[in-house]
């Protein structure tokens, strides 16, 4: 599997949401409003792939996020029990 790579989010003041008539923008993306996060955190810099998923946690995704042919899709539809299995492994 590929290596995570994080990148740092300062902590800071920002702006969420979606502008007024913004083109695509979904219903619960309304309205625009001032967010401020007081402590720098890491991100995943694009989604986990199955293959990352099994690296880390030795598991294979259940449900609708798994294909097993292919290893370098990526984890969708993961349930919150299989989040917390991968985060909890990760920061172990």
């Amino acid at each position: 599997a590929k290596p995570l790579r994080l990148v740092r989010i300062p902590a800071g003041t920002y702006m969420m949401g979606a502008r007024d008539g913004q083109v695509g923008a979904d219903l619960d993306e309304y309205p625009r409003h001032e967010v401020t996060i007081g402590y720098d955190f890491y991100i995943g810099q694009t989604e986990i792939t199955q293959a990352q998923f099994y690296a880390v946690t030795g598991r294979v995704c259940n449900g609708p996020c798994s294909l097993p042919d292919h290893p370098l899709s990526l984890s969708l539809n993961s349930n919150s029990n299989s989040l917390n299995v991968f985060l909890e492994e990760l920061n172990s």
